[in-house]
């Protein structure tokens, strides 16, 4: 199969108008996953989405929360959407060409342990305490393990129970974005804001904006200030429910929520509000 194989070795000289580091990637010819596990699936990429992760190993700026856990080179692509090509013989649920998003954590079950560690005990995969160990080689997430391959491939592996089927009246377009957003939706589910609450986004790319959705839809009645950099990117944050713009570039940002914050305050409600960074997810 094809594949975008990601490595620290340098494939030549990129020229001066390529991207930083882009001489790391490499298109090649390599064998599909045969990650033989009667409960995981075969999955044909479909849509694979560039993380701001992916972007930031391209710039040599790896994820300090995944980057001690893997080892080149890897395929890319951990925001995820295929068709099932082949099932193992365990799998239920599903069938060959259906439609999947998926998950790409690979915390204790995905690696093999019937006891799970305390994080993945209590329902936080994503902070497992045994990404090194287990089956695979150490990776946080499909797109970064050796076994697994990623969406950046032809083909790639999965968990069978971390493949969610799509209905037809999701397109693919749409289903792409399926990973990123609920990773929005988790963190507004973890600390949802109240009733008329003002909410400050900080950042408007692509998270920042999927947190808005997420928070209206969560609390339609909370008010969201966003701090953006361009014109395009405020114009986004409103038509998804921000009631109100924060221009980065030129505005004094803490003054300028703060006179939000007291504004409210003086139409006699109380003036509590939260901060989500966006680029980070930190509430």
């Amino acid at each position: 199969m094809k594949a975008i194989i990601f490595s620290k070795e340098r494939y030549g000289d990129p020229g001066p108008e390529s991207l930083p580091n882009l001489a790391h990637l490499r298109l090649a010819d390599v064998p599909v996953p045969d990650f033989s596990n009667e409960r995981w699936v075969l999955i044909k990429s479909k849509i694979a989405g560039i993380c701001g992760s992916d972007i930031g190993f391209l710039q040599g700026k790896p994820m300090p929360a995944g980057a001690p856990y893997f080892a080149f080179p890897v395929i890319p692509g951990h925001e995820l959407l295929g068709e099932i090509a082949a099932l193992g013989k365990k799998v239920r649920g599903l069938h060959v060409g259906q439609r999947v998003s998926i998950d790409p954590t690979l915390a204790c079950r995905e690696r093999g342990f019937t006891v799970p560690c305390p994080h993945c005990r209590h329902g936080n995969p994503g902070i497992c305490e045994r990404v090194t160990e287990g089956i695979l080689s150490p990776a946080i997430v499909i797109g970064t393990c050796r076994e697994t391959g990623g969406g950046w491939g032809e083909y790639f592996v999965a968990p069978g129970h971390r493949c969610f089927p799509l209905p037809d009246a999701i397109g693919d377009d749409e289903a792409s974005l399926m990973e990123p957003f609920c990773v929005c939706l988790r963190a507004v589910l973890n600390y949802p804001p109240r009733k008329k609450e003002l909410v400050v986004v900080i950042g408007a790319g692509t998270i920042g904006l999927m947190n808005i959705a997420a928070l209206k839809a969560v609390e339609p009645s909370c008010r969201i200030a966003c701090v953006a950099k361009y014109p395009f990117q405020a114009e986004m944050a409103s038509a998804l429910g921000a009631e109100y713009l924060v221009d980065s570039q030129h505005d004094e940002v803490m003054e300028r929520v703060g006179e939000l914050a007291r504004s409210i305050g003086s139409l006699g409600e109380e003036p509590y509000w939260q901060v989500v960074c966006a680029s980070c997810m930190t509430r």
